[in-house]
């Protein structure tokens, strides 16, 4: 809040202390407040992921400094960070993080990230338990993404399927699929219903999500029973199904305002065909936006031609094995600059 906000505060000052030293770099940060309880927020709590506040001191630990101390009250700080200068000086200069223990940190925050995905013992015990091989690939365009995507069983004949797309790069995004993930496992009620589900997935994000952010996301229910996929987008990629043995491709439709942006905002459900011999592909826009036909985007429709040409030369029905022969026919590397991720849900044909 503004000092304009709380008049009591407008008079307070917070001092900052400097301090170089031969190996390391001491921040002092004094305030005039009468402290706080600072232990219950050096580590990351799950709990608090969609709060407004309570992030920032274990970020702050994990990735910015070696080393933070609390005084007294808690009015106090000292942070450090580790440094090979040699002399030591009180001037107020900061100097550079040592770059080895980021990116240290950086690895072990994407091997948390990646262990929000489904595991493959998870969709193998899926496909035993409802007979849908689920697959899905994800690659980050830096050493954090922003997407994420899962899969809940519903029941014996029901999954549901998401695939979110976080604007940015790197650690803010990233954060916000930690956000969405705790989101998804805490709020069972409706997972059935595709359109309330986003609906209110929307609510709750919308507000937490830093300013200029939003997510693009897709939301659906596979059945077995009804031979149906039943989704809600907001501004998604256009689902695909396709036929494996007619090679006819059903295209879905993305259109939808994207999370973050509107607490009122709702969302159309929609339905695509999904008999059995069937696969349903979703996949995130740094697909439909690549360039590997002569430095032209693929573009949603192009994704599904490409998708039915990968069925029709016999590739292996799994994300990646797709992924890699849709951006085959480039003349070169294939331009992509943001991060990727598909899913594949293949219904086996009756025998």
């Amino acid at each position: 809040m503004s000092a304009a906000t709380l008049p009591e505060y407008a008079q307070r000052r917070v001092t900052v202390e400097v301090q170089r030293l031969a190996s390391e770099v001491h921040f002092t940060v004094r305030d005039e407040g009468s402290g706080f309880d600072w232990r219950r927020y050096m580590d990351i709590d799950p709990a608090r992921a969609f709060s407004p506040h309570g992030r920032g001191i274990a970020m702050a630990q994990r990735l910015c400094f070696d080393r933070m101390i609390y005084r007294g009250r808690g009015n106090e700080v000292v942070c450090t960070v580790r440094s090979p200068c040699a002399a030591a000086t009180t001037m107020p200069v900061v100097m550079p993080f040592n770059m080895g223990d980021m990116s240290d940190d950086l690895a072990l925050a994407r091997v948390m990230q990646s262990e929000l995905l489904p595991s493959a013992a998870m969709l193998a015990e899926l496909e035993r338990g409802t007979g849908f091989h689920v697959s899905g690939m994800f690659q980050p365009s830096t050493d954090l993404g922003g997407d994420i995507w899962g899969v809940v069983q519903l029941d014996e004949h029901r999954l549901a399927i998401y695939l979110a797309d976080f604007s940015g790069h790197g650690i803010t995004a990233a954060l916000n699929t930690f956000r969405l993930d705790t989101l998804i496992e805490h709020m069972p009620t409706g997972r059935d219903k595709p359109a309330e589900y986003l609906v209110q997935i929307n609510q709750q994000i919308t507000g937490v999500l830093p300013v200029g952010h939003y997510c693009a996301m897709l939301y659906g229910m596979v059945d077995a029973r009804t031979s149906l996929f039943t989704y809600a987008a907001a501004a998604a990629t256009r689902p695909l199904v396709i036929d494996l043995s007619s090679r006819r491709v059903w295209e879905g439709d993305g259109k939808g305002l994207p999370l973050g942006i509107s607490e009122s905002a709702t969302y159309e459900e929609r339905q695509l065909p999904f008999p059995a011999g069937s696969l349903l592909f979703l996949y995130s826009d740094a697909l439909s936006e690549a360039r590997p036909l002569a430095g032209k985007p693929v573009g949603c429709s192009g994704v599904a031609g490409l998708l039915r040409r990968a069925v029709e030369d016999g590739v292996a029905l799994d994300a990646a094995s797709i992924i890699e022969a849709i951006m085959a026919p480039s003349s070169g590397s294939p331009r992509v600059v943001d991060d990727l991720t598909a899913i594949c849900c293949r219904r086996s044909a009756p025998r």
